[in-house]
């Protein structure tokens, strides 16, 4: 499978150490960042960016971009969680909440 669209909502995206943002936006990116697709899709060989539109602090970042995704390893059957690999070897879950 080349790509997944989770069920709408607010989104989290974690790595396996627990790193990531949540937000109102999960959607692909090619590698300058430019947004590829719709909100929620996880694309085989797009990045995936998640967090706010709107900064919502200036002490932190507002998002969290991966790299491609490579490999996408587990999909929930209602489609409210995707676990995915990507090209860097990073392991991230992306759900809906």
């Amino acid at each position: 499978m080349d790509n997944v669209t989770l069920k709408p909502g607010k989104y989290s995206l974690r790595d396996e150490l627990g790193r990531g943002d949540s937000g109102p936006r999960l959607h692909p990116v090619n590698d300058t960042g430019v947004m590829e697709g719709g909100h929620g899709q996880i694309v085989v060989g797009l990045g995936v960016k998640c967090g706010s539109i709107n900064g919502r602090s200036y002490a932190n970042q507002d998002w969290w971009q991966t790299s491609p995704v490579a490999e996408i390893l587990e999909i929930a059957d209602d489609k409210s969680m995707v676990k995915f690999k990507t090209e860097s070897g990073s392991v991230y879950t992306a759900k809906t909440l």
